[in-house]
């Protein structure tokens, strides 16, 4: 909340729910279809993906990738941790660089498995897409800038928050710490993502901090 008031942006209801709660619920004509209130730490559904190589890159052409995801429901469905449902999805990766620019492109589809209770206004898919463009500030350092989305996933409904796209913007920095011995090298990545539409359906601001070892 203080966020937006600094900024000005729109409190989407904020001030009538007590800080630290999530809650949420979806109603169709005065019939409530799904509900979930204040949840614990629960384990969420688990995605299985896999990449393959079809082309590297060239002077002239990018490098291409296919991406295959398989999302297990090995989350809680009543406890709004997972659908119940296998999901699955494919993308094609794009990546071409030139010098210190870097393009990054990703184009892809999700087929979702039939919710129990969302199956009335749940569509049976939809696209994703991101653009990211990253600059090598230093030789173990990059500035990252990120545009990503997917169309909407539910229909027969009026309410920006399921019916618009997702629209997301992200910019972070990340970078590398070479070691010499058992351990190759220290990854990091930080930054932050912003919803362009204060009345769509992405979360409104995200922060994320990745640290990770290569040996």
């Amino acid at each position: 909340q203080e966020y937006h008031s600094t900024f000005g942006f729109p409190n989407q209801g904020r001030e009538l729910v007590d800080n630290g709660r999530f809650s949420y619920l979806v109603s169709q004509n005065g019939t409530i279809l799904y509900q979930v209130d204040q949840a614990a730490l629960r384990l969420s559904d688990l995605i299985l993906q896999h990449k393959f190589r079809l082309l590297d890159e060239t002077k002239t052409l990018p490098a291409i990738t296919l991406k295959t995801s398989l999302k297990l429901p090995t989350g809680s469905r009543t406890e709004g941790t997972g659908s119940g449902q296998l999901d699955f999805g494919f993308s094609i990766l794009a990546q071409k660089s030139y010098k210190r620019l870097h393009s990054y492109t990703q184009i892809g589809f999700l087929a979702f498995g039939k919710h129990q209770n969302l199956s009335s206004i749940q569509k049976k898919g939809g696209a994703t897409f991101a653009q990211a463009i990253e600059f090598n500030l230093f030789e173990h350092a990059s500035l990252i800038g990120q545009v990503s989305g997917q169309s909407a996933l539910f229909k027969n409904v009026n309410l920006p928050e399921l019916s618009a796209a997702t629209v997301d913007l992200t910019f972070g920095v990340r970078g590398e710490v070479p070691f010499k011995k058992t351990i190759e090298k220290m990854t990091y990545q930080f930054g932050f993502t912003q919803d362009p539409n204060p009345d769509g359906p992405s979360i409104d601001l995200s922060l994320y901090f990745n640290v990770g070892v290569e040996y």
